[in-house]
């Protein structure tokens, strides 16, 4: 990837052979009409690497950045680019670096927050930027949820992100299954 690129598309084709190289060649003239700096065909042994690379991402982040705050929200499908940019505007309001992995044909999104150092004396405003973020998967039909943070942030926010309208149906459930609430007490949604 060029070293001046903000973002990486990757589009994954299926079909016959004819037909995938008439879609190729389409989306290299499409994105040579929006600025693309490069396009390129991975093959199959390349696609393996690059997904396996995709996958291992967040590992390798946790390897190199001190106390990173990993988020997974949901939206509408159709707003995937609109959350991206809303999203990484948001966090660099914060001061913060991110990285961002959007899933757009599912409409998940996953964020990572470079805490860094002295996360004590920054609690309340991360407090506030995953509320933020929260918000803005709410407004636009989806939720978030905080994978993975320091405890003490945790502690500030609601991990499950806000309550929908099937809580009270999960309370009833809950109580249902476990009356005694010795279950994980307090470990999901509402502190159920």
């Amino acid at each position: 990837m060029p070293s001046n690129a903000n973002y990486l598309l990757a589009v994954g084709l299926e079909g016959v052979i004819e037909s995938i190289d008439r879609q190729v060649l389409e989306m290299a003239e499409m994105g040579r009409k929006y600025g693309v700096l490069e396009a390129v065909t991975l093959d199959s042994d390349k696609h393996q690497a690059f997904s396996s690379a995709i996958r291992d991402f967040p590992y390798g982040l946790t390897q190199g950045y001190l106390n990173m705050i990993s988020l997974k929200s949901n939206f509408l499908i159709s707003k995937s680019g609109e959350m991206l940019g809303s999203y990484e505007k948001t966090a660099k309001e914060f001061g913060l670096d991110c990285a961002l992995i959007c899933h757009s044909g599912n409409g998940i999104l996953y964020t990572y927050l470079f805490a860094g150092k002295n996360v004590r004396s920054k609690i309340r405003s991360f407090a506030e930027l995953i509320g933020k973020l929260t918000s803005q998967a709410v407004e636009n039909g989806g939720n978030l949820v905080v994978e993975s943070s320091p405890l003490s942030i945790k502690k500030q926010v609601n991990v499950w992100g806000d309550l929908r309208s099937d809580y009270p149906v999960m309370r009833r459930l809950k109580e249902q299954i476990d009356p005694g609430s010795i279950l994980n007490r307090g470990r999901f949604v509402g502190g159920i």
